[in-house]
């Protein structure tokens, strides 16, 4: 396999097989529910564990937010 096909199997050909038309795939209309990780598509699956950013259904989430504001001291 090449690596658009490989990636191709593991999105939208597994959302299909399971009967998930919107999802799979990045197009107007689909659910955006996708992993960004950090490194070349060559060095997948490995890269797969440096996740960069995940989102789900159109929003961004971090597993690991960091404190943004520094509550006041009573």
């Amino acid at each position: 396999f090449s690596i658009a096909e490989a990636v191709r199997c593991a999105t939208a050909n597994g959302a299909d097989l399971l009967g998930l038309k919107d999802m799979g795939r990045i197009k107007p209309g689909a659910k955006a529910t996708f992993l960004a990780v950090k490194g070349p598509p060559s060095g997948l699956p490995e890269s797969l564990r440096r996740t960069h950013m995940l989102w789900i259904d159109g929003c961004p989430y971090d597993p690991d937010p960091q404190i943004t504001q520094i509550p006041p001291i009573p």
